[in-house]
């Protein structure tokens, strides 16, 4: 299994097929104050090999700030369909609908998933403020 990339957005759907519609994906928010709290998605690509079907994986979403502490958490099940006949990679998506994340304070943050306890990627997020050049 390969993570192929993670995506913060302000909408993602995913449809049978693979289909994935992203809408508005950003790395930087400027806060009108701070703390500041907003909703967002994040959508995590991941190629998996056909043997891999009708596995299940426990999959980590950590928030960390720029002293790498934990801001928040959450858990979720990331599973391969196992009626793919096709031989080969597959490309799997997961979206989270991430509500009521609160930023306590400006400046870098990174989206750190994990695996099954193992580290995979990482996406960077950075919090400023309205009046920050």
């Amino acid at each position: 299994m390969n993570v192929v990339s993670i995506l913060l957005s302000e909408y993602a759907k995913g449809f049978e097929g693979s289909r994935l519609v992203i809408v508005g994906t950003f790395n930087q928010v400027r806060a009108p104050q701070i703390p500041f709290t907003m909703a967002m998605f994040l959508t995590v690509v991941i190629e998996a090999h056909r043997d891999e079907r009708g596995s299940k994986h426990l999959g980590e979403l950590f928030l960390l700030n720029a002293r790498r502490e934990e801001v928040a958490q959450v858990s979720f099940e990331i599973g391969f369909s196992g009626n793919d006949p096709r031989p080969g990679m597959h490309l799997r998506h997961t979206h989270l609908q991430l509500v009521n994340v609160t930023f306590p304070e400006a400046g870098p943050y990174s989206y750190e998933l994990h695996i099954d306890g193992t580290y995979h990627a990482a996406t960077n997020l950075y919090i400023g403020t309205e009046g920050e050049s």
